[in-house]
């Protein structure tokens, strides 16, 4: 078996842990589960915060400290994920495709679909035909989710909302501007009736979708980005759906990306990782200024995945 060879030298740690988490990605569908997809995708989301945002270098070695230790925890051992020939990137884009038409799992497919051609277009090699397939496979596994997975409704894939009831956003930088800015009074998880509502997890994917939608747009997949705000705006809808006796997440503790201690938290959660890129990424994009006020109301987040 051929194992990925990391030249240190020529690769830089953004360069190995892309690969690595483009190879995790589609080693993942083997699983014929879509989640098992975050690992690959915390790793790609590392890399890119690190390319995307001014650190110091003690944040930069801790944040590569925990990258490693991801790897090691899941004892990925990687085949080399490039080509000598030029493969069609093609596959993945049809399953993302399939994914903004078809709202599901809170946008998972679209999320890994992104980042891999995020990776991808910063890596700027030619990718084996399997890594480009499992890649396929692992988003379409996105298409396999709990109906009811939002309180009250029965099934959401087939449930017709009225037109009236749905933000109607303009383009994706309006619908992320809104997601970024309508994170405030979390809900916990939680099991009710023997059956788990992720209260918090879907809201925190409002951030992580529309990001990755933005993604989409940036990377010159614009009808696909403005396809999929349907599919978000059908996600906000559902999430306002919330039971009254249930009380917020009360957080006094701010936590920011930027700082050495964010990344020594005890980490119980890959979202740590994937929500951190996202709101850093679109605050860049977006040149946002109340960053304190936001990342105040997303700590709740940050709090609840690593309970």
């Amino acid at each position: 078996m051929t194992y990925l060879k990391l030249n240190k030298i020529m690769d830089t740690n953004i360069e190995r842990l892309l690969k690595i988490g483009l190879y995790a990605m589609s080693k993942s569908s083997e699983e014929e589960r879509w989640f098992p997809g975050h690992i690959g995708a915390s790793l790609i989301t590392i890399a890119l915060f690190i390319e995307e945002n001014s650190l110091n270098s003690e944040v930069e070695k801790v944040i590569i400290s925990k990258a490693d230790e991801i790897i090691d925890l899941n004892l990925i051992r990687y085949l080399d994920i490039s080509s000598d020939i030029k493969q069609s990137i093609k596959p993945i884009e049809d399953a993302i495709a399939v994914n903004v038409e078809n709202f599901s799992a809170d946008g998972h497919g679209i999320i890994y679909g992104s980042l891999a051609l995020k990776a991808i277009d910063i890596l700027d090699i030619n990718i084996s035909s399997d890594i480009i397939q499992g890649i396929n496979k692992l988003i379409l596994l996105a298409q396999n989710d709990n109906v009811g997975r939002y309180w009250t409704v029965e099934n959401y894939k087939t449930l017709n909302i009225e037109h009236s009831q749905l933000n109607h956003f303009k383009d994706v930088y309006e619908a992320a501007d809104y997601c970024l800015n309508h994170q405030e009074n979390v809900l916990n998880n939680e099991v009710i009736n023997d059956k788990t509502y992720y209260f918090s997890g879907s809201r925190l994917h409002e951030v992580t979708h529309s990001n990755a939608l933005m993604l989409l747009d940036k990377l010159g997949y614009s009808n696909l980005a403005k396809t999929g705000l349907r599919g978000l705006e059908k996600q906000i809808y559902f999430n306002k759906k919330q039971p009254t006796e249930l009380r917020p997440e009360k957080n006094h503790q701010v936590f920011n990306p930027l700082e050495v201690e964010f990344w020594k938290y005890p980490i119980k959660d890959y979202h740590h990782y994937k929500l951190a890129y996202a709101v850093f990424n679109l605050f860049n994009i977006l040149k946002v200024k109340n960053t304190d006020q936001i990342l105040k109301a997303i700590s709740s987040h940050w709090k609840i995945i690593n309970v």
